[in-house]
């Protein structure tokens, strides 16, 4: 949303204002109606949140843009976000199901989302469920040719 793209060029790697600034600034610079100022301020920071944009900075008053890397390939430590190889970014083109970063199937980051914290104690039947419940989402999104 080009408005989204506006407010993170503002406040890229800086603090952003409290809800009630953002209210300001949505209705004041970017010229919300009033009665869709609300809205318009929970979604951009739910979308913030969702993109991990808040994650990627470390606290939810700073927005930073989070890089996905390609599978397998963790990034080298001594790389900068400005020295990043060319496509150690991972794009896919969106579908309906496709609504969360980098174009990842939403049931993928639902399940994600559902990952304890590293360093949890998970139990094996637990474990098993979350495998079996990731498999499924897989055979789904990417059911095999004879289907």
């Amino acid at each position: 949303m080009e408005l989204f793209s506006k407010v993170y060029e503002q406040f890229k790697g800086g603090s952003l204002p409290p809800e009630s600034g953002l209210k300001n600034l949505f209705q004041q610079t970017y010229k919300i109606l009033p009665d869709r100022v609300p809205q318009a301020v929970r979604v951009f920071l739910s979308s913030a949140e969702q993109a991990g944009f808040f994650r990627a900075a470390g606290d939810k008053s700073r927005l930073v843009k989070p890089t996905v890397h390609s599978a397998g390939k963790a990034p080298s430590p001594e790389l900068t976000k400005k020295d990043e190889p060319a496509g150690a970014v991972l794009e896919r083109p969106r579908t309906h199901a496709t609504d969360g970063a980098a174009g990842v199937h939403t049931a993928i980051i639902g399940l994600l989302r559902d990952l304890p914290p590293p360093g949890t104690n998970w139990s094996p039947k637990k474990k098993q469920r979350f495998l079996d419940a990731f498999k499924a989402a897989i055979d789904h999104i990417y059911p095999e040719d004879d289907e």
